[in-house]
């Protein structure tokens, strides 16, 4: 079962948390608000997209091995916030 939803650190969650009040922040103002590399939060958000990715998949083949209808639920619940937190970083 899933004990948690992703390892990320402080600077993704804050990538996450600005693309989540605006979903067309440029990486450039990013970086500035963090005081990073514009292609240092361009490789970050490219690595956050494809460790959700996996984490879907991974959690995905997990249900084929479940037979509880509450946990799939909530496998299914914290999909559905991966996919929202993917489609910010798109």
């Amino acid at each position: 079962m899933v004990k948690n939803i992703m390892e990320i650190d402080e600077i993704d969650k804050k990538i996450i948390e600005f693309l989540q009040e605006d979903g067309r922040m440029p990486f450039l103002e990013i970086a500035k608000k963090l005081k990073l590399s514009e292609s240092t939060i361009r490789k970050r958000v490219e690595n956050l997209k494809e460790k959700i990715y996996n984490k879907i998949n991974m959690m995905l083949e997990e249900i084929n091995d479940i037979n509880d209808p509450n946990k799939i639920n909530n496998i299914l619940s914290i999909i559905e916030r991966l996919i929202r937190i993917l489609k910010e970083l798109q």
